[in-house]
């Protein structure tokens, strides 16, 4: 929130700021702070950093103790001499010091100011004059509504003449970047049960609408975070039906891409790799987005990259990365690759794992674990033949461990996930659905599969996230999730992509 903005002069060989607002903003006495310029813009920023090498001083008056920052940097002050006068804007977390380019005839200075302004209402489409175009305001001016004369000379008095005054028929500065600022506003498509939603609203995206179409995936969503989830069928839906938001996520169905799905047959015209085209179409129907998230198998850039080229194409307005990933790089329990495309019109934004990577194994993510937490007892139990095998399977072993008269109808192209007993001291493989691929408990002792608890945990979710409905129901909604660790550092990426965003509007905007 800005508290102030003026007009300014360096005192000779320093900045010195000392207005009242300072004390009701992040720049008390004693905090340190450093300064950045941004020489595209004229501008010098200056935040609070515990690491800065400048401390905000102090000056006592009237038995106050107002924070002081006192600017002396030759280098900044060698910037900004070339200017004839500064705009200063003071924000609860920053301050923005910008040169105002200097004008030969001095009497002129800030009639230019009001020019470059209406110069950026023209090219900014949320910013419209309401009853007047920016002609008419300057004839407004020149006929003298807004001038005195000093001395012979016209002089408009920039700092004398309140904003609201002046632009009476013009959005508001505050009202202004209100309008132009994106905001965190979240639409998310084949939901399920809400962990990549989750990721989202935990980085403080407001999800303004959730959808899908599987019953118990709604009710477990509803359960955890909130009411705006809806029952019902992608295929049907329409972008006019969508509530306005900038950002759309959804994780489409990736079963007929998926190498646990060995039958690849009609990949391309299957209903649910289908909906990938539906998922395009809402995107250019959705007005005001800015961001869009795509999130499936690796396996769409390879069996559907004919839906990856086509979403290119048909949505060119948007700088798309495609990002294939591994969630144990960002923190999770889990191995699990995904591909996740991103379309930004705000500037590229690409999913990056952390340099240092710490590795978070089973045992970590299971540790605790009992009875009385929620969904740990929801497992299958498993038949008398299946029980005979399971006490075959070694810690990291699988169908491979099995003594030939158990091996049954097991081959070499049997998926090397069914009856895997994870290691407990690394990160665990893809968990797919425990029920049909039989993924087991990594202790060689417990004879069954991983409970829903067990799997979430290893999805990075807390045990307060509860899931509801019949057993397939929940190992199936686990099995479509996105690990949190992943969801959360996705959300972070848009999310930092949306700050930058609105930083350099409102850097923009302060010179109004």
């Amino acid at each position: 929130m800005k508290l102030k903005e003026r007009l300014m002069k360096t005192k000779g060989n320093r900045i010195y700021i000392q207005d009242k607002e300072l004390s009701m903003s992040n720049f008390k006495v004693g905090q340190n702070y450093k300064y950045i310029f941004d020489f595209s813009s004229n501008s010098l920023l200056i935040v609070p950093d515990d690491k800065g090498r400048m401390k905000v001083s102090k000056r006592v008056r009237e038995e106050s103790i107002n924070p002081v920052i006192d600017i002396r940097s030759q280098d900044a002050l060698g910037h900004f001499s070339q200017y004839d006068c500064l705009e200063l804007a003071i924000y609860e977390d920053k301050i923005i010091v910008k040169g105002l380019e200097k004008e030969d005839n001095l009497n002129v200075r800030s009639t230019k100011k009001i020019i470059d302004f209406t110069q950026r209402l023209k090219v900014k489409e949320e910013i419209v004059l309401r009853r007047q175009s920016a002609e008419e305001l300057l004839n407004k001016l020149y006929n003298g509504n807004y001038k005195k004369v000093v001395n012979g000379s016209f002089i408009n008095s920039y700092q004398q003449i309140s904003f609201d005054e002046l632009f009476n028929d013009v959005e508001t500065s505050s009202k202004v970047k209100k309008d132009i600022e994106l905001a965190f506003k979240v639409v998310s498509l084949c939901s399920g049960a809400g962990v990549l939603d989750k990721g989202f609203k935990d980085q403080g995206f407001d999800i303004v609408y959730a959808m899908d179409i599987e019953k118990d995936m709604v009710e477990t969503y509803r359960y955890n975070l909130g009411d705006h989830v809806h029952h019902g069928d992608m295929s049907t839906l329409k972008a006019e039906d969508l509530p306005s938001a900038q950002i759309l996520i959804a994780g489409t169905p990736c079963q007929d891409l998926s190498n646990a799905n060995r039958q690849t047959g009609k990949i391309l015209d299957s209903p649910k790799n289908l909906l990938i085209r539906k998922f395009i179409e809402i995107v250019n129907g959705m007005k005001d987005l800015k961001v869009f998230v795509l999130e499936n198998v690796p396996q769409l850039l390879t069996k559907g990259e004919k839906f990856l080229d086509e979403l290119k194409e048909k949505l060119n307005s948007f700088d798309v990365t495609v990002n294939l990933v591994t969630a144990s790089d960002f923190g999770s329990a889990q191995k699990r690759e995904r591909a996740i495309i991103i379309g930004s019109k705000i500037g590229k934004i690409e999913l990056v794992p952390p340099k240092i990577k710490l590795i978070k194994t089973v045992r970590q993510a299971l540790a605790g674990l009992n009875d009385s937490i929620p969904n740990q007892l929801d497992y299958s139990k498993p038949r008398p033949d299946t029980l005979e095998k399971i006490k075959h399977i070694p810690e990291g072993g699988n169908f491979k461990d099995l003594p030939d008269h158990l091996k049954g109808n097991y081959s070499e192209k049997t998926h090397s996930c069914i009856l895997k007993r994870i290691n407990y001291d690394e990160p665990s493989i893809t968990i797919a659905n425990v029920r049909k691929s039989n993924i087991l408990h990594p202790d060689a002792n417990v004879h069954r599969q991983l409970s829903v608890r067990e799997c979430a945990r290893l999805f990075d979710l807390p045990d307060t996230f509860v899931f509801k409905g019949n057993l397939a129901s929940k190992q199936q909604m686990i099995a479509n999730a996105v690990p949190l660790a992943l969801s959360t550092a996705i959300a972070k990426a848009v999310k930092e992509a949306i700050e930058l965003f609105n930083q350099k509007l409102k850097v923009e905007t302060a010179t109004i």
